[in-house]
């Protein structure tokens, strides 16, 4: 007969509260959330153009002082460069004026070596024309 569910008697298991509330929100509820999302990022965006330019300062001053210290190490290691290429410059003018110098040196005692040689041939040769 029964176009009606059978009902069941209810026991210690079954609870019996209220009906739960609609969480469904209407279209004015709605409204005002995304109205009141719309001025929290409006909020936000002011805040973020308000600390822009600080931060924006912040970074400058950040990469000026970075500038600063890279042009102070550049100057230095531009100095050692150039302290190095004269250390370099001396260095091998002092060799050069060692080694010419020495040259000179080195064909003096060749020309005394050789006359000492003729001075020897010549004393030779008088002694074999003194005893003849």
């Amino acid at each position: 007969m029964g176009s009606r569910p059978e009902q069941t008697p209810l026991n210690a298991s079954h609870r019996v509260d209220d009906a739960h509330p609609d969480f469904r929100m209407s279209r004015r509820g709605m409204a005002a959330e995304l109205d009141a999302g719309q001025r929290d990022a409006d909020r936000m965006d002011h805040l973020l153009e308000a600390l822009l330019p600080n931060h924006a300062r912040e970074l400058i001053d950040k990469l000026q002082s970075w500038s600063e210290v890279l042009d102070r190490r550049e100057a230095e290691l531009n100095s050692r460069v150039a302290l190095f290429e004269h250390r370099q410059r001396t260095h091998r003018m002092r060799e050069q004026s060692r080694s010419s110098m020495m040259e000179e040196q080195e064909r003096a005692l060749q020309r005394q070596h050789q006359a000492l040689r003729d001075d020897l041939r010549r004393f030779a040769v008088g002694n074999i024309q003194v005893q003849m």
